[in-house]
């Protein structure tokens, strides 16, 4: 008999403390959102709960944003609910079932009780904003933990260019403009004029990158099929062909040389010998002419003899 009435105590013990544990749970609320958001797109922002207990049936609280940054354009809620009133100057909004004898509307659960819909204007300042709710209520949750919630987004301009890079990664870099040249003649070296590369990132962003880096980068062989191209530790690979040196135009320019040499040859041999020919050996004019200044002498000389002689006789 004593051991059923101390079981009976500790299985009471038990049942009290389940129930103040589990009347004593702390719900606590929260804003979902991406941490990047491109100028002229749609921000989403959803509040959950947790730890909701019994059940919540409505939810009240002020909405504050940047209105020079966002533009609200749309309010909802999850299934069975409605949001039953909204102060555009104030932000205060409340959203509760739609049937309150309709128990199966009430959340038992975490879920996205409210999204808010937000446009990035096109002419937003670029940075951080923020989105938060203030004066929290939960309505069948009088235990709710934290009564303001708040998020910080990074508005980026269409490109993605000036995100930050804590908050993005580099998923891969693709090929969007193939570069001019493609075929190449062995001992030539790959020429990226025309190529452009892009750079996808994990929020969606794209990216023109010219800072990558390429091989091989010496002079190419018919092995060669492929460029490699590499940015941040991405690659990827652009084909290319690469043919032998034709041996005809090798053939072609050894006779036109060979040709043209021997021409030039021929052609300065004649040259030389007709020089030879016209033109006496350096030297020889020291001795003609004073030869024939003797000669001329001599031949004055004699007629001047004979014309005497002819006197005479």
């Amino acid at each position: 008999m004593r051991k059923v009435k101390i079981s009976f105590i500790l299985a009471l013990a038990i049942v009290i403390f389940s129930t103040i544990v589990f009347a004593t749970e702390t719900a606590k609320a929260e804003i979902k959102a991406p941490d990047v958001v491109l100028v002229g797109k749609t921000l989403s922002v959803t509040v959950p709960v947790t730890g909701i207990g019994d059940g919540v049936n409505g939810l009240q609280g002020t909405l504050k944003y940047d209105e020079e940054v966002l533009e609200l354009s749309n309010k909802n809620v999850t299934n069975g609910w409605m949001i039953s009133g909204f102060n555009s100057d104030t932000g205060v909004f409340l959203a509760e079932v739609i049937n309150v004898a309709d128990t199966d509307a009430f959340i038992t659960d975490t879920t996205d009780l409210v999204t808010f819909e937000f446009k990035v204007k096109d002419e937003a300042r670029l940075g951080e904003t923020e989105v938060k709710i203030t004066n929290l209520i939960a309505s069948g949750v009088p235990n709710l933990e934290n009564t303001e919630v708040s998020k910080t987004v990074n508005v980026v301009d269409k490109t993605g260019a000036n995100v930050p890079s804590s908050t993005k990664t580099l998923s891969k870099i693709t090929i969007t403009k193939a570069p001019n040249k493609t075929k190449y003649t062995e001992g030539e070296k790959f020429d990226k004029t025309g190529m452009e590369i892009t750079a996808e990132y994990s929020d969606g962003t794209k990216e023109v990158v010219t800072n990558y880096t390429y091989s091989p980068t010496s002079e190419l062989k018919t092995s060669n099929t492929k460029i490699t191209i590499t940015y941040e530790g991405k690659t990827v690979e652009q084909k290319i062909e690469v043919v032998k040196v034709s041996n005809t135009n090798d053939g072609n320019n050894n006779g036109n040389n060979n040709g043209n040499n021997n021409g030039n040859n021929n052609t300065s041999n004649q040259d030389s010998n007709t020089a030879n020919k016209v033109l006496p050996k350096a030297g020889n004019e020291k001795i003609i002419l004073p030869y024939f200044i003797v000669l001329s002498i001599l031949a004055i000389v004699f007629y001047v003899k004979y014309k005497k002689y002819e006197d005479v006789i």
